[in-house]
């Protein structure tokens, strides 16, 4: 399914090249760790991850997909394995030489349904590009994630994403090596007979690939 939506996409920034200033696909392999309701629940595992991003004057859409497979930290946890779909939409627009501000949204959906929560968030925050050499430059973003809604139920009033992406071209200024970690958190409650319990729900990332800009 991730394949598809990656060529969807691709056909699509491809036939508006003429008017774009660039644009850029890449493929990673991601490991993850998720963690529910604090150290109750803990699971880790990987998978692959695709995205593209179309960039014309300011402005910068991107679009990326994961699909992970969890496992339970302890084997003797009643927990049970789960697999991720995971869809990223970001918007930014570059306020200055070296900040962007940044809008989206995040769709988690997990199967089989009970094993761990489903996840629709929206995020605002902003990014920080820094060159540190030629061809190589280091990111640092952060946003503010509200509006959750989960499969179960409860709300989060406040959520936050960090981030922390480095790409290197050792041979060819338009193929370059990329990694990326990111840390999520959202502060999850449910409603109970004695009031809002703590639920929270948070996940780190971590990725290694290959971005291609053309």
């Amino acid at each position: 399914m991730i394949a598809r939506i990656v060529a969807v996409v691709l056909l699509a920034v491809v036939a508006t090249r003429a008017d774009a200033q660039r644009i850029s696909a890449g493929a990673q392999i991601a490991f993850a760790e998720y963690a529910e309701q604090g150290t109750s629940l803990r699971f880790e595992g990987g998978g692959p991850s695709a995205h593209v991003s179309l960039g014309w004057r300011r402005f910068d859409i991107s679009f990326s997909a994961a699909r992970l497979a969890f496992v339970p930290t302890e084997a003797g946890d009643v927990a049970e394995p789960f697999d991720v779909t995971q869809t990223d939409v970001r918007l930014r627009v570059r306020a200055t030489r070296l900040v962007s501000v940044e809008a989206g949204f995040v769709d988690r959906e997990v199967k089989p349904l009970h094993a761990a929560q489903s996840v629709a968030t929206m995020r605002l925050g902003a990014v920080m590009a820094i060159p540190l050499a030629a061809g190589a430059d280091v990111a640092v973003r952060a946003s503010y994630l509200a509006g959750s809604k989960f499969s179960g139920g409860g709300s989060a009033p406040f959520g936050v994403e960090v981030g922390l992406g480095v790409s290197y071209a050792p041979w060819w200024e338009r193929v370059r090596i990329t990694g990326d970690l990111e840390f999520q958190r959202l502060d999850r409650s449910i409603a109970s007979a004695e009031g809002r319990i703590p639920a929270p729900i948070q996940s780190s990332t971590a990725r290694l690939g290959v971005t291609v800009t053309y």
